[in-house]
C-alpha cells in the first residue's frame, strides 16, 4: 500500500474554520499556522471572498492546514478550478507566518477575471474577510443558500408545468 500525499493548503474565506466550507472539507485538516499573503480581497457577487495577489501593502490573513491529496482534490472541485466558470486557480504561494515563511495551495484569482473581479466586486481589503462576514445581515450571509433554493424551486415549478401542459 503506497503512502498518502500531503500537501499544506492557505485558506482565507469559507474554507477556514467557523464556516460552512471548514465543515464539509477540512474537518480532518491539521491545522499548521495563521498565517498572511500579500494582496487585495474581494467580496464576490456570490458572496465568496476572491484574493487577488497583487504589489499592493494588503495583507490578507488566513490558516495554513495539512491536507491529505483526497482532501486537495475536493477543494479543487469545490473552488471550481477544473471548469471554465470560476473565478479561481490554484497556486503554490509564499505565505507569512509567525514563525518565517512556508509554501501552501491557495485558489486565488484567476489573471483573467482580475479585471471583472475590480469591476464587478467590492474590496474588502481594508477589514477582511472575518470581520466583513460578521457585520453583514442574515440575507446576506446566506444568499447564496437563498438564491440557490430559489431557483430550484422556480425549476421545479417550470418542469410541473411543462408536464401539466404536455398531458
Amino acid at each position: 500500500m503506497g503512502k498518502e500525499n500531503y500537501h499544506k493548503v492557505f485558506v482565507y474565506g469559507t474554507l477556514m474554520k467557523g464556516y460552512d466550507g471548514f465543515n464539509k472539507f477540512m474537518s480532518n485538516a491539521e491545522f499548521v499556522a495563521n498565517g498572511d499573503i500579500q494582496g487585495s480581497l474581494y467580496l464576490s457577487n456570490s458572496g465568496y471572498p476572491v484574493a487577488i495577489l497583487d504589489n499592493s501593502e494588503n495583507k490578507i490573513s488566513g490558516e495554513i492546514y495539512k491536507i491529505s491529496e483526497k482532501t486537495l482534490n475536493e477543494i479543487r472541485r469545490y473552488e471550481g478550478t477544473e471548469t471554465a466558470l470560476t473565478y479561481f486557480t490554484e497556486k503554490i504561494i509564499k505565505v507569512k507566518t509567525e514563525n518565517g515563511y512556508l509554501y501552501a495551495h491557495a485558489f486565488v484569482a484567476h489573471k483573467f477575471f482580475i479585471p471583472i473581479i475590480k469591476l464587478m466586486c467590492k474590496n474588502i481589503s481594508s477589514v477582511g474577510w472575518e470581520e466583513y462576514n460578521k457585520s453583514r445581515p442574515f440575507f446576506i450571509k446566506y444568499k447564496r443558500k437563498i438564491i440557490f433554493t430559489v431557483l430550484l424551486l422556480i425549476n421545479l415549478f417550470m418542469i410541473l408545468e411543462f408536464i401539466i401542459n404536455k398531458h
